[in-house]
C-alpha cells in the first residue's frame, strides 16, 4: 500500500501516537509506526527500516499544525526539520537566481515528505514551502534525524547513481548533488509494447532509460482522395478528407532520456512513447525536476530541442514513399532486362533497351538481382508504417526542424551513379534515401512510376 493510502487509513492512529509524549510510547506502538514509515522510498534508500535504531527514531516524531498560507521555511533558510504531510497540502515555490519572480513548481499532499536532503547533506533549503490549507505534519528535528538516520543506499539507489555517472548532462555534478538526484529517482519497469506516454498528455515525469528501448510515435493527419488513398502533398488541408498515420520518429536507448523539452517549456507531449521490449527507467517527478539546481537544469536542457513539425515529418515520409516506388520500379526493369539477356555471351551485341549500356554492364558484371535486392532494398515488400517512418525521419537533422539538403536525383543516370557508388558495402537508411528534385522529379516520377 502506498504512503498516501496508509496515512488516510491510519490517520487517527498516527495522530494519537504523535500527540502522546515520547515516554508514553510503548514498543508495540513504535513498531506500528515503523511499519507505516517503511513504505516511504526515502527511508528505504537511506536507512535500514528493520533496525532497532529506526524503531527508536519513531519515538521522537512530533505533530505540528500550520494554518492556511503559513510559511514553513523559505528558500535559502538553514535546515532544521524533516516533514511528512499527515493532512492537508504544501505548495512548493522557487526563486530563479538574479530574478525577483517566484514561481510555484508543485504541490505536495498527504503522504509526501520533504526537507530530508538538506539535513542529510547539511545544506540550505532549495525551495520555499507554504501550506495551502490547514495542514498537519509529522516532524523529526535535526538532532534526532542526524542521530538515527544513516546512509544505507539501496541497490536501486546505487543503480541510479551509476547511471548518472555515464549520462553527459550529469557527469559534472559533484558527489552530493548526484546523491540528491539519485535519491529522488524512482525505479520503474515497463513491459514490452507498453505506452507510458501518450501524445498530447501533460508530462509529470522525466524518464532516464536504463535498459531496453523506447520508440516514439507521432500521429499525423494526411489528406486522402475520394478512393481513400493518401495524396502526395506536404501541406495538410483540414477542410478535406484525411486519415491519421502513426509514424515512428525516434528510438531512445539506454542512457538517453525523455521529457526534457516538454518539462522545461511546459508543453504537452509531442509523441506517444512505447517500449520496444521490457524496459527499465529511472523517473524524476516534475516537482523534483524543477527543484534541481539551475546548473543541473541548464545541463539537462542545453541540447533540448523539439521534434520536427508535422509538415516536416509528412514531407519526409511522402518523399520516402516516392523513392521506394521509384527504386522498386527500377529494380523491376533491371530484373526484366537481366532475364532477357541472361543467355547472351557478348554484352556488346545486346539490343538497346531504355537503359544505357553502362547500366546494363553494371547490372550484368557487378550485381546479381538477388544481391541487388539484398543490399539495396533489404525487402521486396512494402515496409510497415513504423519502419517507413523511422527511415524517413533519418532525413531530418538531429531532431531539428531545419533540414539539410540532400543531393537531388534529376534523372536515371544519376540514380545509377549513386547505385554504383554504394556498391559493395552496407549502408545506413539515411544514405539510401535521396530526394527527387520537385522541379524535374515529376517527369521522372510519371515516366518510371505512373507508366
Amino acid at each position: 500500500m502506498n504512503p498516501k493510502q496508509l496515512f488516510q487509513d491510519k490517520y487517527q492512529q498516527i495522530r494519537d501516537f504523535l500527540l502522546s509524549s515520547s515516554d508514553e510510547r510503548n514498543n508495540e506502538q513504535l513498531i506500528d509506526i515503523r511499519n507505516i514509515l517503511e513504505s516511504f522510498a526515502f527511508f528505504i534508500q537511506f536507512t535500514n527500516t528493520k533496525s532497532q535504531e529506526f524503531i527508536e527514531m519513531c519515538r521522537y516524531l512530533q505533530l505540528e499544525v500550520y494554518e492556511y498560507e503559513q510559511t514553513l521555511f523559505k528558500q535559502g533558510d538553514p535546515a532544521d526539520k524533516f516533514y511528512i504531510i499527515l493532512k492537508g497540502e504544501a505548495r512548493i515555490l522557487i526563486k530563479s537566481p538574479g530574478l525577483d519572480e517566484i514561481k510555484q513548481v508543485g504541490i505536495s499532499g498527504v503522504g509526501d515528505c520533504f526537507g530530508e536532503l538538506a539535513l542529510l547533506f547539511n545544506s540550505d533549503r532549495n525551495a520555499t514551502i507554504v501550506v495551502g490549507k490547514q495542514t498537519e505534519l509529522m516532524v523529526l528535528h535535526r538532532n534526532d534525524f542526524n542521530k538515527y538516520m544513516k546512509f544505507h543506499s539501496s541497490e536501486q539507489a546505487n543503480q541510479a547513481y551509476n547511471l548518472l555517472n555515464v549520462i553527459e548532462p550529469f557527469l559534472s555534478l559533484n558527489f552530493p548533488d548526484k546523491i540528491r538526484l539519485a535519491s529522488k529517482m524512482e525505479y520503474r519497469t515497463f513491459q514490452s509494447n507498453y505506452a507510458f506516454i501518450n501524445q498530447g498528455q501533460t508530462l509529470n515525469n522525466f524518464y532516464v532509460v536504463e535498459t531496453g528501448s523506447v520508440k516514439l510515435y507521432r500521429t499525423i493527419p494526411f489528406n486522402i482522395n475520394k478512393n481513400g488513398l493518401i495524396q502526395f502533398q506536404h501541406k495538410y488541408d483540414p477542410t478535406k478528407q484525411s486519415r491519421n498515420l502513426k509514424i515512428e520518429i525516434d528510438e531512445i536507448g539506454p542512457g538517453k532520456y525523455i521529457g526534457d523539452y516538454e518539462l522545461q517549456h511546459y508543453k504537452p507531449s509531442q509523441y506517444t512513447a512505447v517500449t520496444g521490449m521490457q524496459t527499465t527507467c529511472f523517473v524524476i517527478s516534475l516537482i523534483d525536476f524543477n527543484l534541481m539546481s539551475q546548473f543541473q537544469l541548464a545541463e539537462v536542457c542545453r541540447n533540448s530541442k523539439p521534434y520536427p513539425t508535422d509538415d516536416h515529418i509528412r514531407e519526409a515520409f511522402l518523399d520516402g514513399i516516392k523513392w521506394r516506388i521509384f527504386r522498386k520500379q527500377m529494380v523491376s526493369k533491371l530484373q526484366l532486362e537481366l532475364k532477357t539477356c541472361s543467355d547472351v555471351r557478348d554484352p556488346t551485341t545486346l539490343p538497346k533497351f531504355q537503359y544505357q549500356k553502362d547500366l546494363r554492364q553494371f547490372a550484368l558484371k557487378t550485381l546479381s538481382y538477388d544481391k541487388l535486392m539484398d543490399s539495396y532494398l533489404n525487402s521486396n515488400s512494402d515496409p510497415p508504417q513504423s519502419q517507413a517512418g523511422s527511415l524517413v525521419f533519418n532525413e531530418l537533422n538531429n531532431k531539428s526542424p531545419q533540414k539539410k539538403e540532400k543531393p537531388f536525383f534529376t534523372n536515371v543516370d544519376e540514380a545509377i551513379k549513386k547505385l554504383k557508388q554504394s556498391q559493395g558495402g552496407s549502408r545506413s537508411k539515411k544514405q539510401i534515401l535521396p530526394k527527387i528534385n520537385p522541379k524535374v522529379g515529376s517527369d521522372i516520377y510519371n515516366i518510371l512510376v505512373k507508366k
